[in-house]
């Protein structure tokens, strides 16, 4: 047996390539009996491995697969067309489709967010996924706090934990992709009654902070803002803790040696391990 792309090939095998998809096939005569071993994409586990009375039977399956691979693929290819059809690359042109649509998509959202972060911290590489709401992270930079302060204006949705409820909010949208808040239509559910003309808890309809913004009634439900830290500072401020604390840092040239140590080590005098003062520090810091 001989291994490419982490596929076991029979040695002895015959090559058969569909021209007009990802699938190849392997097939090999032992003892009279044919066997045939196909695969698609960059799997590395075959699709099938069959054997078959005849060669003609086995070629007839493999011309099968080749099929089926070639329509899934060609699908896959429809959907990410239709998708990016779909998905606004600018600010400008999320406030274009939310003027008529009224709501804006997680996908659209994160457009406006990239831009609305890159303006609050030029030079900042920040990551923002999308799924039902969105996932803001980066390395180093502004803390947490700060960068909540700009994405948290993208989130509609809201919850009270003192009642334990949930609620719904609205947002202007700026062509710039700037957001503000605008309306909590949902917030005096969370109080029977409690309206929202006799609360004051930002429930009416706040005036837009641009003379461009639209009202956006639905969009992604939360942003959560995840800060990473590089080995370099992550070094640096275990450093600057030992230091207040009068602990020795030991070497830490090996592979995962400050990992070990921050999890490992018990500040004296606070019961806590290194680690948590370490990630308090970089809130801070």
């Amino acid at each position: 047996m001989t291994k490419t792309l982490d596929r076991s090939i029979p040695q002895n095998a015959v090559t058969i390539a569909a021209p007009d998809s990802s699938a190849v096939a392997y097939l090999e005569n032992t003892a009279g009996k044919w066997f045939a071993k196909g695969y698609s994409g960059k799997r590395g586990k075959a699709d099938f491995y069959y054997s078959f009375r005849t060669e003609a039977a086995a070629r007839e399956y493999i011309a099968r697969h080749a099929d089926a691979v070639k329509s899934r693929e060609a699908s896959r290819v429809e959907r990410k067309a239709q998708i990016t059809a779909g998905k606004c690359l600018t600010p400008l042109a999320v406030w274009e489709k939310a003027r008529t649509t009224r709501q804006i998509s997680s996908p659209d959202a994160a457009v406006c967010l990239r831009a609305a972060l890159g303006r609050a911290f030029p030079g900042v590489k920040f990551s923002v996924r999308s799924d039902s709401g969105l996932r803001v992270s980066w390395v180093d930079g502004p803390k947490v706090k700060d960068v909540e302060a700009v994405a948290g204006k993208y989130s509609f949705q809201g919850f009270d934990g003192m009642v334990d409820c949930r609620y719904q909010k609205r947002r202007w949208l700026a062509q710039d992709g700037s957001m503000s808040n605008a309306h909590n239509p949902n917030f005096a559910s969370c109080y029977p009654g409690v309206t929202a003309e006799n609360k004051d808890d930002g429930a009416t309809i706040g005036d837009p902070h641009a003379p461009d913004a639209v009202l956006v009634e639905y969009g992604p439900d939360f942003v959560f803002c995840n800060r990473h830290l590089s080995d370099a500072e992550e070094e640096r401020l275990t450093r600057f803790v030992c230091d207040r604390y009068g602990i020795e840092v030991p070497s830490l040239a090996e592979p995962h040696a400050l990992q070990r140590f921050i999890n490992s080590t018990i500040v004296p005098g606070s019961g806590e391990y290194l680690s948590q003062l370490v990630y308090r520090a970089s809130t801070l810091e």
